[in-house]
Parts: structure tokens; sequence; C-alpha cells
């Protein structure tokens, strides 16, 4: 059997996981979540092993090492689209830490690498437009982004290993927009505002996955799944003046001129939480195709996008 490591083990899809993998129970040896922090006591699941230690320390090898890790699920990621943190913190854990974990996996013999990436690592760039994204289309990120842009480099790093060390399986998945009942992200901020923020002439068209397929996806890699690269998103996308009328509120459509000058003058006044370049976020949404993720490595997400939204609002008025 198969001993797996999880990092990130405590945050949204992590702590979900976890119990799936415990619900699995007899399929692994060892499971090990990792996060830099510890779970309650009413929150630890019997028959996993928790540890408190942060991926960027040397550490990192050693409870590779000594857990003998098979399987390693990397789910640590610090989620920002303007860098509100430290710079320099947000890319040395993403990236630093990322690279630390991912050598330490190659100096023990990790048979299986699974990586929670982002769409964003395609980047928001105006040839989003109306067109749905494969896994074969360049990933350029944004360096004005910060979650976009350390995404795209751990995902350069990894292509770079698969080539020197092709025994250790990869699976990365570009990951859409993630809702289930208690979700709180960047999006959600979003779709909770009064009026939802479009802007005029650009569809801005989003795609979502339910944490509950993301959650299967990630547990069929440790599996039968095939190795590869993946979108992964529910069918289908919505426009966001047409999620504005599922979310049952006014769409609020402003010129881009009049948005980025507004964000330019408000942000420094600490009025705004976000500068003009954030717009990007908005103005060129990344819209994944999932047709690899259904026929290469067989699974078909059970809600498609509309279908998420719908139950997000549900538990979410």
């Amino acid at each position: 059997m198969q001993n797996i490591l999880v990092t990130g083990s405590q945050g949204y899809i992590g702590s979900q996981f976890m119990k799936h993998c415990a619900e699995q129970r007899s399929l692994f040896g060892k499971i090990v979540g990792l996060d830099i922090r510890l779970p309650q006591d009413h929150q630890k699941i019997e028959g996993i092993t928790y540890l408190e230690e942060d991926i960027r320390s040397e550490n990192i090898e050693k409870i590779i090492r000594d857990h003998q890790i098979d399987v390693v699920l990397h789910l640590t990621a610090i989620i920002s689209i303007t860098g509100n943190n430290s710079a320099l913190f947000e890319y040395d854990v993403d990236v630093n830490g990322s690279s630390n974990l991912i050598h330490a996996c190659i100096k023990h013999g990790v048979k299986k690498f699974i990586h929670s990436s982002s769409g964003a690592a395609y980047g928001y760039w105006p040839s989003n437009i109306e067109t749905f994204l494969t896994e074969d289309m360049p990933m350029l990120g944004n360096n004005e982004i910060p979650y976009s842009l350390h995404k795209y480099l751990v995902e350069e790093k990894l292509a770079k290993v698969k080539l020197d060390y092709p025994e250790m399986k990869q699976y990365v998945f570009r990951v859409g927009t993630i809702l289930g009942k208690t979700t709180n992200n960047p999006i959600t901020d979003y779709l909770k505002r009064p009026k939802l923020l479009c802007i005029k002439g650009y569809p801005s068209a989003f795609v979502a996955i339910w944490d509950q397929d993301l959650v299967k996806i990630l547990f069929k890699a440790t599996q039968d799944g095939n190795p590869g690269i993946y979108n992964v998103a529910g069918n289908g996308a919505i426009p966001s003046q047409d999620l504005a009328k599922l979310l049952k509120k006014p769409a609020d459509v402003k010129p881009l001129w009049l948005l980025k000058l507004a964000f330019r003058i408000l942000k420094p006044l600490g009025l705004a939480k976000y500068g003009p370049e954030s717009l990007k976020f908005i103005q060129y949404r990344p819209v994944l195709n999932n047709a690899k993720l259904k026929s290469e490595f067989a699974y078909t997400p059970e809600k498609s996008t509309k279908e998420v939204f719908k139950y997000w609002v549900s538990f979410n008025r």
C-alpha cells in the first residue's frame, strides 16, 4: 500500500480530501497531513498523522524519507490577487517552498506528484476572450497578479523536472473557480457584493468546479488516473452579466476607463482593496476546456459550471 503526504492539509480542499482518504483508509499505508498549523483535537481523524511544518523547511526532506512517502498531493498556496502580503513572502512560500518540496520528492523516490495548479497559470490576457483554453495553449501568467505568476512558475519547474525525472509521475490540475457550501476566496468576495461588478464590452465568463468533484479528481489521481496536465472545471461557462441574473442581483456595468481611474485613486487612500491592475482578474477570465479531463483522465464533473454556481447560491443567499 502507498503512503501519502498532503501539504496544505488544513485548508479548504485539504481538510475535505483528508476526510475522503480516511473513508478509504484500506487503500493507504500512512496518511500524513502537513500544514503550518495543527488541527484542534476534535478535528483530528483517527489513523491520520498530522505534522506542523512549513514547506520551505529543510525538515520536509526528512519527513518524506522517514515516512517513506510514495505519493505527494501539493495543495499549499497563498491565494492573492494583489499581493496584500509581502510579495517576497508570497513568492518564497509558493515558488521556493514548492521547489523545496519537489526536490525532496526527487531525492527520496516519490512515485507520484499531484499538484493543484490553477487556470490562473494561463494568465489574464486579451487572447482569453471568448476562447475555451486547452492544455496545449501557452501559459503566460501575470507579473502583477502574484497567484497567477506563482502558479505559472511552479508549472515551469515541474515541466523541467518531468524531463529529467520521468519516473516520478506528475498530475497537474489547472483548477477553475472552486465553490461549495462554505467556500471563501476572492471569487466569493466578488459574488457577495450587493451589485455584481461587470466591465462594459467584456463578457468576463466564469467556469467553476464543485468542491466535491475536485476532491474526487485528486483522489482518483492517487489511485488509477492517467498522469498529465488537466483543466478542471464543470461543463460550460457563464458570462458575468448572466451570473448577476443567477445571483438575483443587479449587474453594475461600468466602462473600463472609469474603473481604472477609480481604483487608481481609491487604492492609495485605503478606500479600495484592489488597484487598477487587478481588473484583469475580471476583464480576461481564463475559460477552461475540460475535454481532456473527461477523455484522458476519465472523469466527468457531476455538476456543470452553472449548476455549481446555483449550488453555492442555495447556501449563500
